[in-house]
């Protein structure tokens, strides 16, 4: 047997009704898909930004001790050590960086080693990584001693 049927027929009036009001929902849920989207892309994007600044901070730092182990190595093969510039090229990227190493000596014989590393050396991209470090250089020695 059959069902019994409703004596109102769907007209072609409300056809067209439900079928917009089904359309207005399908575009509302898919604005709504795509703001969420566009909200996880920038999210993304942002880390992604963030962690390349914290990679650059990091490449800096490392070579800023490296300057300073370098300048302390050349005290002790050369008691009037200067210090010296040098740009290497480091990271996967092959970007170029800015080392500047000074050593900077007091009439009391105290000498202090500053060094300033920028990653990558271009301009307003990169970070910039400042060292300092006492060097006494012992009367009648050519090494330094450093200061804990």
């Amino acid at each position: 047997m059959r069902a019994a049927r409703c004596d109102t027929e769907v007209t072609p009036r409300v056809r067209t009704a439900r079928r917009a009001a089904a359309l207005v929902v399908a575009v509302v849920t898919l604005m709504v898909v795509m703001l969420m989207t566009g909200t996880l892309l920038r999210s993304l994007v942002a880390r992604h930004r963030q962690l390349g600044r914290w990679e650059q901070e990091l490449q800096a730092q490392w070579l800023a001790e490296s300057a300073l182990e370098r300048a302390r190595v050349q005290l002790i093969r050369q008691p009037d050590y200067a210090g010296e510039s040098w740009q290497p090229v480091v990271g996967a990227e092959k970007l170029p960086a800015a080392v500047e190493i000074r050593v900077e000596r007091k009439a009391d014989g105290a000498a202090q080693i500053v060094v300033i590393a920028r990653y990558p050396d271009k301009l307003g991209m990169g970070v910039q990584a400042t060292r300092e470090a006492p060097a006494v250089l012992a009367v009648g020695s050519s090494s330094p001693e450093s200061d804990p």
